[in-house]
């Protein structure tokens, strides 16, 4: 049995059987942005050995997840994994209970705490894709200019980009003092869609992005992508302020909100948003509508923040 689940710029994901189980299955693929072939191959390895790591981590167990490695093939750009039960945060997020229980928040936070306990090896310090340099200035400027270069997106204009990369040059600098030297494993897609949530256990899936990071680098993309889960759906009616202290509780950092950092971080994931949604192409007349509305509310939060 092979179902096809998903096909994403950097992927393809089929569900099918194997002795018994359900795994599914992730091909890697070569993409527009910075995904070569080169590329997709180390972050296969690295993907490999981190969840071999996982497995051997003491501190998970119970409500914190791990999920399992079923077959790996290096020359297919393959890695499959055992199913989790329950379902994906972002499913969850639809429901009554998402209103009411914080609980899954925290235990993303908890996650994180053991997740960045791993020792960080040398070969995670080295970005894998020159799209994705460490110096956060580059890596907000790279966007900024392939909305012009690559797509004609015609903002943000040269005065409010240069006032945009100063905020963050000058965030950068502050965050340095807050937190270096200290770096960590990220997931570095921490995001509701790769959470699941079930018989009340938290299990992260899809490592493809993971390297060395800042230690608020995870805990400040979930919020991100919380908020934005708003603005994709208004009509879902979540206590985000709540969310956002429940996981930096369960990080053991509850001071996180009101760092340099967390804004640094909170300015870079709106760039990277505007970003992917210049770059994907709409489906159909309905969701270029609303791509276009997420852009506009994208642009909006970045123009406030770069006239602060």
């Amino acid at each position: 049995m092979d179902e096809r689940v998903s096909v994403r710029v950097s992927s393809q994901i089929h569900r099918r059987k194997l002795k018994g189980q359900f795994v599914f299955e992730k091909h890697y693929t070569c993409d527009d942005w910075g995904g070569t072939d080169s590329v997709i191959r180390k972050r296969l390895a690295r993907e490999i050995d981190l969840l071999e790591c996982l497995s051997q981590q003491a501190g998970f167990g119970n409500r914190l997840g791990v999920v399992r490695v079923a077959e790996t093939n290096a020359q297919r750009a393959m890695i499959s994994t055992f199913e989790v039960a329950g379902s994906t945060m972002a499913e969850w997020m639809t429901t009554m209970n998402a209103r009411e229980s914080l609980l899954p928040w925290y235990l993303a936070g908890r996650w994180l705490r053991v997740f960045q306990s791993i020792p960080i090896t040398e070969e995670s310090c080295h970005p894998i894709s020159s799209t994705d340099p460490s110096d956060l200035v580059e890596y907000c400027e790279l966007r900024l200019d392939s909305l012009k270069r690559d797509f004609s997106y015609r903002w943000p204009d040269a005065g409010l980009q240069q006032k945009l990369l100063d905020c963050v040059a000058r965030l950068q600098d502050q965050a340095t003092s807050e937190y270096a030297p200290t770096s960590v494993w990220t997931h570095s897609d921490f995001a509701p869609g790769n959470l699941m949530w079930g018989n009340g256990i938290l299990t992260p899936i899809d490592f493809a992005m993971a390297g060395a990071g800042n230690p608020l680098a995870d805990a400040a993309y979930l919020i991100h992508r919380t908020e934005m889960a708003r603005v994709y759906r208004p009509w879902i009616r979540l206590p985000v302020a709540a969310v956002a202290r429940a996981i930096f509780r369960g990080l053991g950092q509850p001071e996180a909100e009101q760092s340099a950092t967390y804004e640094l971080l909170t300015l870079k994931n709106l760039i990277c948003r505007l970003h992917t949604y210049v770059r994907r192409s709409p489906r159909n007349r309905i969701q270029a509508i609303h791509d276009r509305w997420v852009r506009g509310v994208v642009r909006s939060r970045l123009t406030s923040l770069g006239r602060r």
